[in-house]
């Protein structure tokens, strides 16, 4: 039995309207008042694509423990924090084969729509895990729940054919109107954990992402949303140091300083809790604009804390210094600010030029994990979601992802592109396997000694690498020929090539369509447009 539990008391019916719905990569949802963004879809896909691979990986490790044995069955418990219109709940029960999903909303005007949609998702669940022909009797209502809700259960007539990752008679879905943080306080007194917990949030996500990490199941995904381009963009410096505890000044590259302020909040939360985070893949919308970061939570060991902690601040924590005048950047530790910024002023009032612009503390680690794209990659193929068929449309199917800003990624295909082309030049950067920092020693370490060892070589590929990895900022083209006096701005493509035929590492990013992720300073990227393409700089005399 599977049953759809409202565990809330629902707003009362208002008289009955028309509800537009969409469909999104098949799913059908009424929209009713909730507010939906269609050119979120891609997101949507990317959050879809993790939660099914995460689960498949649950199976392979359940199975790897029983060996011969008959498997446990591997649950995919999610929780969609801010439910909205429940499409994000809808495509995990229906697309990333969760076996229960918790759907929050605090705002229970939408119930109705809610209550329908998710309705539907169960039915179809259950269907499919039937084999496609159930003979299910449909929705029955329950009496009211104590809450003054109402619960739903779904009656089907061959329980034996859905299959033993459910427990009969357990919820395959709940919704629920309650206030987020107070939601995952109760979850975790209740020691109820999650393998991926989706906030969807508006505005600055700063007071979900500790209590998410207090909800997530170790090992488990989080999925952090935020929408304050003012303060991303250095314009709002009161809320950033207030909501995020950071300092984060108006530069270049603010559509990635937002992506590291969202994870390198989490990180600093994670840290106060003794765990490590690892980004799988950090996208950027110019719509809102939205920062999302899909992130990996693990537990550090007991032996390998502090030098981890160490080690985690040194290499993925800290600030970045933006030069004004010559669009050149660099970055350091907390250890090496008061230094740095010593010799930033020093050097800005000898030269008489604008004193650097501070950011920070901000993640400066890899934002993307090339293994995990890779496998979104081919799920995506094997969904046949990487063709040119529009991802979301309206009732009359016309595609409804046209209407996006300049610059914006339409498709699946071109955005997991651009993705994984930055995943590879930052793991070549790296020079390790980013879980390796973080989760290998947990593994391999057998006794204080070998800690001791390996920690002392890990950090001295750390050092080594990090003089090759790709810096935290790209540069735009329009600032390197502003920067050099060039007669316009490089194709990007072109100063790629000439960066790495001279051994940087070059890859665009998906944050800014002219923006180029580069191991090169702005100096280099310069002379590379002027002596290797050719371009003419009104600062170099000809002849």
């Amino acid at each position: 039995m599977y049953r759809v539990h409202v565990v809330a008391a629902a707003a009362a019916a208002g008289p009955d309207r028309a509800q537009a719905q969409v469909v999104e990569r098949g799913v059908t949802v009424q929209l009713g008042p909730s507010f939906y963004r269609p050119q979120s879809c891609l997101s949507r896909d990317l959050a879809v694509l993790s939660a099914a691979t995460h689960r498949r990986a649950l199976r392979q490790q359940a199975q790897d423990r029983q060996g011969s044995a008959a498997p446990e069955p591997a649950l995919l418990h999610v929780l969609d924090l801010m439910g909205g219109s429940g499409i994000r709940a809808a495509r995990y029960l229906l697309q990333a084969g969760a076996d229960y999903v918790l759907c929050n909303e605090g705002d229970a005007s939408n119930s109705a729509c809610l209550e329908a949609n998710l309705a539907a998702a169960a039915e179809a669940a259950a269907a499919a895990a039937a084999g496609g022909s159930s003979q299910a009797s449909g929705l029955v209502v329950d009496a009211a729940t104590p809450g003054g809700g109402r619960a739903w259960h779904l009656e089907a007539q061959q329980q034996q054919q859905l299959g033993d990752e459910h427990e009969l008679g357990s919820p395959l879905c709940e919704l629920a109107h309650e206030e987020a943080v107070s939601l995952l306080a109760r979850c975790r007194l209740e020691r109820r954990f999650f393998d991926l917990i989706d906030c969807d949030s508006f505005g600055a996500a700063a007071r979900c992402v500790g209590a998410a990490l207090d909800a997530v199941r170790w090992g488990g995904l989080v999925c952090l949303t935020a929408t304050s381009g003012p303060i991303a963009g250095g314009r709002d410096p009161a809320s950033a140091w207030a909501l995020y505890g950071q300092h984060l000044a108006p530069v270049p590259h603010a559509n990635e300083q937002g992506l590291r302020s969202l994870v390198g909040l989490a990180h600093r939360e994670a840290m106060a809790r003794r765990l490590s985070i690892q980004p799988l893949w950090s996208l950027y919308s110019p719509h809102g604009p939205v920062f999302r970061a899909m992130l990996r939570v693990t537990r550090q060991t007991q032996q390998v804390q502090r030098q981890q902690a160490q080690q985690a601040q040194q290499q993925l924590y800290g600030y970045t210094l933006h030069f004004p005048d010559s669009g050149e950047n660099s970055c350091c530790g907390w250890h090496d600010l008061p230094a740095a910024l010593l010799a930033a002023g020093s050097a800005a009032a000898a030269s008489g030029a604008s004193p650097p612009l501070l950011s920070g503390p901000l993640w400066l680690g890899p934002l993307h994990d090339h293994a995990h794209l890779g496998q979104l990659q081919q799920e995506a193929a094997a969904r046949g979601w990487l063709s040119g068929a529009p991802a979301a449309t309206d009732a009359s199917g016309a595609g409804v992802l046209e209407s996006t800003k300049k610059g914006s990624i339409a498709s699946l295909r071109q955005l997991l592109e651009l993705l994984l082309e930055e995943a590879a030049a930052e793991g070549a950067g790296a020079g390790l396997d980013s879980a390796a920092v973080g989760d290998a020693p947990q593994q391999q370490v057998q006794q204080q000694e070998a800690v001791s060892q390996q920690a002392d070589e890990l950090q001295t590929q750390q050092q080594q690498a990090r003089q090759r990895s790709l810096p935290p900022w790209h540069l735009r083209m329009n600032d390197v020929g502003r920067a050099g006096q060039l007669a316009g701005p490089p194709p990007l493509a072109a100063l790629a090539a000439e960066l790495r035929r001279r051994g940087h590492l070059a890859a665009p990013t998906h944050v800014d369509p002219a923006g180029l992720r580069t191991t090169a300073s702005m100096a280099e990227a310069v002379d590379a447009a002027v002596a290797g393409l050719g371009i003419r700089s009104r600062a170099v005399p000809p002849g």
